[in-house]
């Protein structure tokens, strides 16, 4: 049970070091006031990043659907959690990954 816990903390803190990740990675809105100051806008994804982000998603992915099946094999009484969160957060990043391939 210990590996499934970690497992499931390890796949959450990856997740959120993806949502960081992301956001110094993705292109820069245009704003107003951006183009007032006659700022510089990168538009393109950062090519290391965006390479990193997509490895990070996917091992975040991997740790959730490993402690899912783990949880699953190993739950014997009806009131054993159903892990909820590890499904919700392999299709998060499933589709955080289809969002940023696009």
């Amino acid at each position: 049970m210990m590996l499934i816990n970690s497992l499931n903390i390890v796949s959450w803190l990856l997740f959120i070091g993806s949502l960081l990740l992301f956001h110094h990675v993705r292109p820069e809105t245009d704003f107003g006031v951006v183009r007032y100051f006659g700022l510089d806008v990168r538009r393109e994804w950062m090519e290391g990043g965006k390479i990193s982000l997509y490895a990070v998603l996917s091992a975040c992915t991997a740790f959730s659907v490993i402690a899912f099946s783990l949880r699953k094999k190993r739950s014997r009484r009806r009131s054993d959690s159903r892990g909820y969160n590890l499904v919700s957060l392999a299709l998060f990043s499933v589709s955080f990954i289809l969002l940023i391939s696009l």
